[in-house]
C-alpha cells in the first residue's frame, strides 16, 4: 500500500477500528466475568431464600385452609406436626416479650377462625382473649 492514497488510510483505519472494536469487546467480556464471580454467590442465595420463602407460604397456605375448614371459630383443629415444624422453621417473627414467634401448636390450632390468629399477630391480643371479631370486645 502506498501511504499517499486515500485508500490506503481507508485500511489502516479500518484495521484500527477492528482492532478497537476487539478491545471493548474484550473489556465486556472481562466485566461481565468479574460481574459474574461477585454477583453470582449474591444471587445463589436470593434464590434459597426465595425458595424457602415459598415454602413457608405454602406451609402457611396449608395451615389457614385447615384452620378456615375447621368445625367453629373456636374449635381447635388437628395441626400435622411436620406443617408446624414447616412454619416454626421459616417463622422469624417475634411475639411482644422477644421470645419465639407465635407458632405454637395452640395458636394455630385454637382461634383463628374467631380472630384470633390475625389479631394476635397484628395487635398482641385476639379471640380467645377478648377480640372483638368474635364479640370478646377487645
Amino acid at each position: 500500500y502506498h501511504l499517499h492514497t486515500r485508500e490506503s488510510y481507508d485500511i489502516i483505519l479500518a484495521r484500527i477500528q477492528a482492532k478497537q472494536k476487539k478491545l471493548n469487546s474484550d473489556a465486556s467480556c472481562a466485566i461481565c466475568c468479574i460481574f459474574l464471580i461477585v454477583c453470582a454467590p449474591c444471587g445463589l442465595l436470593m434464590c434459597k431464600e426465595s425458595k424457602d420463602k415459598e415454602l413457608y407460604y405454602e406451609a402457611l397456605i396449608k395451615l389457614v385452609k385447615l384452620r378456615k375448614n375447621a368445625a367453629g371459630p373456636s374449635n381447635a383443629i388437628d395441626v400435622p406436626e411436620e406443617l408446624l415444624g414447616q412454619v416454626k422453621e421459616y417463622d422469624t417473627r417475634k411475639n411482644g416479650d422477644g421470645q419465639t414467634s407465635y407458632t405454637d401448636g395452640a395458636f394455630f390450632s385454637y382461634g383463628a377462625g374467631c380472630g384470633y390468629s390475625g389479631v394476635h399477630i397484628a395487635a398482641g391480643g385476639g379471640g380467645g382473649c377478648g377480640a372483638a371479631a368474635c364479640g370478646g370486645g377487645g
